[in-house]
C-alpha cells in the first residue's frame, strides 16, 4: 500500500465515523469546491486536484 492509499483509508475510515449530517455538509463543501475549481479553469476542462 502507498502512503497515497494508506491516507485515503484513514480517511476513508474516519469519514465513516462521521454522524450522516455530518458526512452531508462535508461532501457540499467539496461539490462547492469542485464547482469554483471548474469556475476558475474552464478551458482546462479538467479541476484541478486538491490536495
Amino acid at each position: 500500500m502507498t502512503a497515497e492509499e494508506k491516507e485515503i483509508a484513514e480517511f476513508a475510515e474516519m469519514f465513516s465515523r462521521l454522524k450522516p449530517d455530518i458526512q452531508e455538509e462535508f461532501l457540499e463543501i467539496m461539490r462547492e469546491m469542485a464547482r469554483e475549481d471548474e469556475e476558475q479553469a474552464p478551458e482546462s476542462g479538467t479541476a484541478s486536484n486538491r490536495n
